[in-house]
């Protein structure tokens, strides 16, 4: 999911901080995510950044070669 959060994220034109803001879930939380030192997010904090990315759950835990 690390790769595939980021993309969303930069395609959305959203910072760190903003989708941090518009999810309520931390910058740091995001950050783990994206780097891959947080690989299990619960289903609640992936709909969360679904909704806050405009994005879909299924894309979210799309590889980036799909």
């Amino acid at each position: 999911m690390q790769l595939i959060l980021k993309q969303i994220r930069e395609r959305e034109n959203k910072t760190q901080k903003q989708l941090s803001e518009d999810s309520g879930i931390s910058v740091s939380y995001i950050q783990k995510l994206e780097t891959g030192d947080k690989k299990r997010p619960s289903y609640e904090i992936v709909l969360k950044l679904a909704a806050a990315l405009n994005s879909s759950v299924e894309e979210l835990f799309l590889s980036s070669e799909d």
